[in-house]
């Protein structure tokens, strides 16, 4: 496999993580009615299962007294969407469209900076930035080992 096709395949990755992320919202109430209980029931004490406990109070009463905030989730997931489809471009022709790769990048560490200022600003457990600031992280990541395989097909004429 050479350079290039190493980068596709990362962006491929990448692309589907933001696609699939994207999706994940619109069917939050299915997800979580089958999730919980199967967490319930196989960890009732562990940390995810009381975090989907949490996730599940917040969204049923919002959806039951205040449904328009669950109107920017709606959004949340068609950004993740829109953004997904950006990255089309890249994966057809990554060195013409090495530009996305580099908005990605930025993208992903300014999530970092982001991630703690409103976990600080909303009070929320530490614990949730980490994990936040992991998928920015990742994504980085992969955007990075991208540019390196695109900048390689550069360097040897491919």
């Amino acid at each position: 496999m050479n350079h290039l096709q190493k980068a596709r395949w990362s962006l491929v990755v990448f692309t589907l993580c933001l696609f699939g992320v994207g999706l994940s919202v619109f069917p939050l109430d299915a997800i979580l009615s089958r999730l919980l209980p199967w967490s319930e029931l196989h960890f009732p004490q562990a940390t995810l299962t009381l975090f989907l406990k949490d996730i599940a109070e917040a969204y049923y009463y919002n959806l039951q007294h205040y449904p328009f905030m669950l109107y920017s989730l709606d959004w949340l997931g068609y950004a993740h969407l829109m953004i997904a489809l950006v990255f089309i471009g890249p994966i057809r022709d990554p060195q013409r469209n090495i530009w996305v790769i580099h908005f990605g990048q930025v993208a992903c560490l300014l999530t970092l900076p982001a991630i703690w200022l409103f976990g600080w600003l909303h009070q929320l457990p530490w614990q949730w930035s980490i994990l936040d600031c992991s998928f920015g992280l990742i994504g980085f990541a992969i955007l990075r080992y991208s540019q390196l395989q695109v900048e390689y097909a550069d360097q040897s004429g491919i």
